[in-house]
Formats: structure tokens, C-alpha cells, sequence
């Protein structure tokens, strides 16, 4: 995690510096690199002159002109290394027990999907090939062919059920420990393919589920 504290040197700015180090230091929080931008040009790459001086969190103001008291500091930078740094595949591996693996953690029935998509409470994301898509649509899924995952990860939904889906399960499993890997704990292998989704929108299970 990366934290710009812009401005040209002035008190607040140094202010605000002292005040992020400290409530880092409380936070216990570890790999975190502070740099202050002293360059007006860079200064404005981030936010408006009139805005100066702020704190942005990997690319993100949070803060303007004033700087704010410790415990906001402490609830912003808090929630900013708890979405940034999420934990490391190495992490991930180390709770993937047998425990894990036999309960079916790592997986949602299609059934149990679409139950949670009719709530609003999940998202099938389809990480099928462009090509694939010319012969078979599936309006109601987020589609991010998976070779375009990392470049479109702040697309993904982390405050819903991520079940990730594709033809044969391969590519799913990978862009789920992918996901896994960048902090999404709420993410499923949707159990199956073809087959399985389209037994889920037949006609009678869809007016069971949404009343068409």
C-alpha cells in the first residue's frame, strides 16, 4: 500500500505526515510506504490546485485542505489497509485445510446462486473468452474474460457473493484462487457448467424464483 501526502512543504503537510506515521505506528500497520510530493506538476496529477494540501490512499483523496483529527486519521487509514491489504495466497493456502476442502468452501450449487442472485446478494462472474461469447450470452453475469482480471479487479463487487463461472471449471478455479489472493473472501466456484446453468433458468425454475 502506497500513501501520497501532496503539497508543497507547508505546515499542514507536514503535519499530516506526522500524523499518518503515528496512527500507522498504533495500526501496527507493516509494508506501507509514506511519500510526501513537494512538485506542484505532481500535485495536480491528483487532485485540483485549490484542493492542496490532501491525502490520497493509492490514488484516492481522502482528505483536503485540513488536517483531520486522530481518530478519523485512525478510521480511514484503518479501513484503507484493511481493503489493501488483503491477504497473500500464501495465506490463503495455509487455511485451505481439509477442513476447508470437504466442507465446500470453495464452491456454490447453482441452485444456491440463483436463490442468493434473486436477493441481490450475488454476482456470477463469467470469465469466458470474447470468442465464446458469440455463440452464448449470459446477460445477467459480469463478464470479464480472465486474462483481463487484473486490469479490471475494482469491477468486481466485493459486497456480494462473487461466483465465478466459465465452461469446463478450469478457468474459474484459477480467477477464484486469483481472487482469493487479492482479498475477496466472499468469492464461490460456481459448481458446473453448461449443463447445470441452464437448468437453473429453465422456465418453471425461473417463475419459481422471480415470478416470470
Amino acid at each position: 500500500m502506497n500513501i501520497k501526502i501532496l503539497g508543497s512543504g507547508c505546515h499542514n503537510c507536514i503535519a499530516l505526515e506526522t500524523a499518518v506515521a503515528d496512527v500507522l505506528a498504533e495500526l501496527g500497520a507493516k509494508d506501507v510506504v509514506v511519500e510526501r510530493i513537494d512538485d506542484v506538476h505532481g500535485i495536480r496529477r491528483y487532485m485540483p490546485e485549490d484542493e492542496v494540501p490532501g491525502l490520497v490512499l493509492n490514488g484516492i483523496l481522502v482528505s483536503t485542505a485540513t488536517v483531520p483529527d486522530k481518530d478519523t486519521l485512525k478510521q480511514w487509514l484503518g479501513s484503507a489497509l484493511r481493503y489493501e491489504q488483503p491477504r497473500t495466497l500464501d495465506d490463503y493456502l495455509r487455511e485451505s485445510d481439509f477442513s476447508f476442502w470437504s466442507a465446500g468452501k470453495h464452491k456454490v450449487m447453482p441452485a444456491a446462486f440463483f436463490d442468493l442472485y434473486r436477493k441481490g446478494e450475488a454476482v456470477l462472474l463469467d470469465v469466458r473468452a470474447e470468442e465464446e461469447l458469440r455463440f452464448l450470452t449470459l446477460p445477467f453475469a459480469l463478464h470479464i474474460p480472465i486474462h483481463e482480471l487484473p486490469d479490471r479487479l475494482d469491477e468486481v463487487p466485493r459486497d456480494k457473493l462473487v461466483a465465478v463461472f466459465c465452461s469446463g471449471g478450469d478457468r474459474a478455479a484459477v480467477a477464484y484462487a486469483y481472487l482469493r489472493g487479492k482479498g475477496f473472501d466472499n468469492v464461490r466456484i460456481f459448481k458446473g457448467g453448461y449443463a447445470e446453468l441452464a437448468a437453473e433458468i429453465l422456465p418453471g425454475k425461473l417463475r419459481q424464483r422471480f415470478g416470470a
